[in-house]
């Protein structure tokens, strides 16, 4: 019931995104950045399966929430599994960026194939209102997920690869004291998790 309930808020702020940038601003309807709940959902859960579902779900209730069509179901839906499958076991925030590029490279792609017509492209009225919006998504995305994630890891009590970086700093006090005062301790340490982080690699575990 509690992990409902997180995936339950999760589709409930982006339909609200939607609703504030499709009544309160002057931005259009694909600016809605759909694919940050399919990457949210990998980084927070790490499961890819619960990302695709989560990224076919905020699709669909987007789309029809915007009132809008089959394409743009399909555009948010392929960028949400390129955005999830991108951050999945990220461990820096430029991954996260490359995704959002990805996640826009394929919107681009969604809608040439959606608009064979290239002459459309040539139109400053489409582009305005397609091609720069659908660019912008997937950064707009990867900058909500960057600015949004600790505060997810925060409400649902769980660590993400971000947080255990942050947590191994060797710059924190207390490793430093740990360093100084236990050194065979210290490197005993560092040796059994690069061993542990290797056997985990091998047998296609989480090395976390």
């Amino acid at each position: 019931y509690k992990s409902l309930l997180k995936l339950g808020l999760l589709l409930t702020l982006i339909l609200f995104t939607a609703h504030i940038i499709s009544q309160y601003t002057a931005w259009l309807d694909f600016y809605v950045p759909v694919a940050s709940i399919a990457m949210l959902t990998m980084l927070l859960f790490n499961d890819l399966n619960l990302s695709f579902l989560m990224g076919l779900a905020s699709s669909v209730l987007v789309s029809i929430f915007l009132h809008g069509d089959f394409g743009m179901m399909i555009t948010f839906f392929l960028g949400s599994l390129v955005g999830a499958y991108m951050v999945h076991g990220a461990r820096a925030r430029d991954q996260l960026m490359s995704a959002g590029l990805f996640v826009s490279v394929i919107h681009i792609i969604c809608l040439g194939l959606l608009n064979p017509n290239l002459s459309l492209f040539m139109d400053q009225e489409f582009n305005r209102n397609y091609l720069y919006p659908l660019a912008a998504n997937g950064f707009i995305s990867a900058l909500l997920v960057i600015a949004t994630l600790k505060i997810f890891e925060q409400l649902f009590h769980v660590l993400t690869n971000f947080s255990l970086l942050e947590i191994a700093d060797s710059n924190r006090p207390i490793l430093k004291r740990m360093a100084l005062e236990a050194p065979g301790t210290w490197q005993h340490s560092l040796t059994v998790s690069q061993l542990s982080e290797s056997a985990a690699d091998a047998i296609g575990a989480e090395p976390r």
